[in-house]
């Protein structure tokens, strides 16, 4: 009996590690990467490769 519940147990443990760094994996994934650079009047925007050039706000 005490060998089947440690097998339950260590089945459960697996499972749940596995499901968390899939999830992780998935976060990495679709994180939004943003970079910002300001030059005189005007700030560079780098959002997941897509730049974009923006006038400062006064």
């Amino acid at each position: 009996m005490n060998e089947l519940l440690f097998l339950k147990i260590m089945v459960i443990v697996l499972w749940a590690a596995i499901v968390l760094l899939y999830c992780f994996r998935l976060r990495d994934k679709f994180k939004i990467k943003t970079e910002s650079i300001e030059m005189g009047d005007y700030e560079i925007k780098i959002v997941n490769g897509n730049i974009s050039i923006n006038p400062k706000k006064k």
